[in-house]
């Protein structure tokens, strides 16, 4: 990910001068050797040669004060360039001690002496006797509560796991593949990104960066723009456009492969960046839980066919709790967009979230189910201070005019089922139920707040 942390620009006396001179400065001197970066020579245990061909065209640059505060200061070795007049990203995919422990483990096994990185050797065909895609099989279905370098899960069957990985076979149909299923093995333990990139391309509309490739320990791919969290003092409507945009996202993930949902634990502001027509996309994919909807009856539990909805509390800013058995034993959970809902609600300004899919969690379709949602997200909020009230057209006055110190808010929600509706967090709790099953005031029990409604929309 750019693991971009966010920070006040410095104002200096001369920015032009200082500009230039840094530039030439880090060019000239910091400038990563390629060669370095990629470490080809440990492979086969690497992401892939697919990117070599032009690697060391990559021209690696800074595209401005964020991409430089990265290079400097970035943990997970990162690195922003330009190919082909396009800005791209590259990526080692981890950070220099956790590689080092990954070659470590593998010399330190008996079964993986053959590649060694350390006394590597050139690894033929012949010499590889052990079945990397089972192993490929063991990591993505085991239990990564136990396991540090597990970030991809595939459950609650794996029986449909080459049918996941088409796409990546196909793009790699020229590499052997008892050295692709190695490359496979690697990015399961390290950070399954690439794959899921390919996965999930980008030019079939998925919200994620294009992948160009793979050059030994270093993959290409798209700049998408800055990270999400630059943009939290734009206009409003920006930001609605950039909201809008990750609600379109969580539902793509969800309901977009008629095979598999894809379910994101790991989202946060950094691991998401808006482009230049307002489209949100994640580009840190290290964190994915995959769910087949295709799995026998065999593998499931009655709850399968059954939402599975987070119940977490959102009073944690910075928490993304979830249950990863609840997701894997659900064909469908609501869990990329209570995490989308989460991330743009830090100061609680979302109160409560429902997937409406035109049925209940039965299965069984409903006639009026609208109303039954919003009486149900509203419901803790009876009898608490709110009041519901039949709209005419225009915001009540007294919102415009209620004094406010500095920090307070008046929050004044409309939606419309048969008629307008308006929640208001201003108001005593003085309530009956109207005759449609809303709660609401009666004009046989007009409160003060009630008088100044009417009297506003007369």
């Amino acid at each position: 990910m750019y693991n971009i942390l966010k920070f006040r620009k410095c104002i200096f006396l001369s920015p032009v001068t200082i500009s230039i001179v840094l530039k030439w400065f880090v060019i000239i001197t910091f400038r990563p050797d390629m060669n370095r970066l990629t470490e080809l020579h440990k492979c086969p245990v690497c992401f892939g040669v697919s990117a070599c061909n032009y690697i060391h065209e990559v021209d690696i640059i800074l595209h401005d004060f964020y991409t430089l505060f990265a290079y400097f200061y970035g943990v997970k070795n990162v690195f922003f360039g330009s190919f082909n007049k396009s800005s791209v990203v590259l990526k080692k995919l981890a950070q220099n001690f956790e590689l080092d422990e990954f070659d470590k483990m593998l010399c330190k096994d008996t079964n993986f002496s053959h590649i060694c990185t350390i006394n590597v050797k050139e690894v033929e065909e012949k010499t590889i006797k052990i079945n990397f895609h089972k192993l490929i099989e063991e990591e993505v279905s085991s239990d990564f509560m136990n396991n540090n370098f597990n970030r991809l899960k595939l459950c609650p069957t794996i029986q449909h796991l080459n049918d996941l990985l088409k796409d990546v076979y196909y793009n790699m149909k020229d590499v052997n593949r008892k050295i692709l299923d190695i490359n496979i093995w690697v990015l399961t333990l390290l950070n399954p990104e690439p794959l899921l990139l390919q996965i999930l391309p980008a030019d079939k509309d998925w919200p994620v960066p294009k992948y160009f490739g793979a050059c030994g320990r270093i993959i290409v791919e798209e700049y998408v723009g800055l990270p999400l969290a630059t943009y939290y003092n734009e206009p409003w409507l920006h930001r609605a456009k950039i909201a809008s945009s990750l609600l379109d996202a969580a539902y793509k993930f969800t309901y977009k492969n008629e095979n598999f949902g894809f379910y994101l634990t790991d989202i946060s502001a950094d691991n998401i960046a808006v482009d230049l027509n307002n489209n949100a996309k994640f580009v840190d994919l290290e964190n994915v839980i995959v769910v087949d909807k295709n799995a026998q009856h065999t593998e499931r539990l009655t709850t399968w066919n059954q939402l599975q909805v987070n119940t977490e509390n959102f009073s944690c800013s910075e928490c993304l709790a979830f249950s990863y058995a609840d997701i894997c034993n659900h064909k469908i959970s609501d869990h990329n967009f209570y995490a989308i809902c989460k991330l743009c609600s830090t100061e609680g300004y979302t109160w409560s979230a429902d997937i409406y899919s035109g049925q209940d969690t039965s299965g069984r379709r409903q006639v009026g189910i609208a109303e039954d949602v919003c009486i149900e997200l509203a419901n803790k909020l009876l009898n608490e201070g709110r009041n519901c009230t039949d709209n005419k057209k225009f915001m009540p006055s007294f919102v415009m005019s209620w004094p406010l110190k500095r920090g307070e808010m008046i929050v004044m929600l409309k939606w419309r089922d048969v008629h307008d509706r308006i929640l208001s967090t201003k108001h005593a709790p003085i309530m009956t139920s109207s005759l449609d099953g809303v709660i609401c005031y009666k004009d046989t029990e007009k409160h003060q707040v009630v008088s100044e409604i009417n009297t506003t929309f007369t």
